[in-house]
């Protein structure tokens, strides 16, 4: 498995919620970390679903990078 899934709350087929949602319910998964990444103000909602973190739109690379490393680092712990 992944260390880390970032996904985007606007997909075509399944949203990125429900993503987190499947992910955090699944033993195998549930230790995975979770980033979701929107255009629109979401971050209640992504919390809400598990996600164990938000960014908006746009996104500065510095933010992602230093909170990729910062949740990455969690699962280490």
């Amino acid at each position: 498995n992944p260390a880390i899934v970032i996904t985007e709350v606007l997909l075509p087929r399944v949203d990125g919620l429900s993503v987190c949602r499947a992910l955090k319910a699944e033993p195998s998964t549930s230790g995975m970390s979770v980033l979701v990444l929107s255009v629109i103000a979401a971050e209640e909602r992504a919390l809400e679903a598990g996600a164990d973190g938000f960014l908006r739109k746009p996104i500065d690379d510095g933010l992602l990078i230093d909170t990729v490393r910062r949740l990455l680092a969690r699962g280490r712990e």
